[in-house]
């Protein structure tokens, strides 16, 4: 039988690679002990149904290549800026742990960015890019209710202690709503160890909010 068609997307904002500006956000952690660096952005849903794939734009510090990370890939419901001074994730409603072999990436060009550390604040140079596709599973699906509805996808990378590579997200040239978010999430639970708060590029004198590159799609399940 032929190979099922190409997932439709749901939504989609490209990362920013050349205007000097953009942004590789640290989601690393060496160990889940002390909760998961988590970054999240909102997104809406345009058309109620099913999810079937989630991709992230992202680069490894110091340029280096792909290595054995996991990663944890949650959904959120939305809590409202009037709540907190500005919007962020509310109730985790989806998540998924992705171990190596059970997501694919591939190499996407190359870039003119900075790797940030959103807890230190150090900048350094990043080029290579790298898209990463993570299949919902059959077995834990998630499915958009309504048109309209605001929800927050999750990322958060996990990298063997031995061989640490840190991976991080890439910012987007797209600006919808509210400024991306981080914080420290505990991988159980889903509570937060560190509160979330907005992201803003460092290298803009004037507080500019980011936003980061993903994209959602529906089709039918992968085989």
């Amino acid at each position: 039988t032929p190979p099922p068609p190409p997932p439709a997307t749901k939504w989609v904002q490209y990362p920013d690679l050349q205007s000097g500006q953009g942004l590789d956000v640290n989601a690393t952690v060496p160990n889940a002990a002390n909760g998961l660096t988590t970054l999240a952005d909102d997104f809406q849903c345009t058309v109620a149904g099913p999810i079937t794939n989630i991709q992230f734009w992202g680069s490894f510090y110091n340029d280096l290549s792909p290595g054995a990370n996991t990663f944890v890939v949650s959904i959120w419901s939305d809590a409202a800026a009037s709540t907190a001074g500005f919007s962020q994730p509310f109730q985790r409603l989806w998540t998924q742990r992705y171990g190596p072999g059970e997501y694919t990436f591939q190499n996407a060009g190359t870039g003119n960015e900075q790797f940030y550390d959103e807890f230190t604040g150090l900048l350094s140079p990043e080029t290579k890019v790298w898209l990463y596709s993570f299949d919902l599973f059959p077995t834990n699906p998630f499915c958009q209710l309504g048109k309209g509805t605001i929800y927050w996808v999750s990322v958060a990378s996990l990298s063997p202690a031995a061989a640490f590579l840190q991976w991080g997200w890439k910012t987007s040239t797209n600006h919808w709503f509210d400024a991306g978010v981080f914080g420290k999430v505990d991988p159980v639970s889903g509570n937060m160890l560190v509160g979330w708060q907005p992201l803003s590029n460092p290298m803009i004198a004037t507080p500019t909010p980011v936003d980061f590159a993903f994209r959602i799609s529906s089709g039918p399940p992968s085989p």
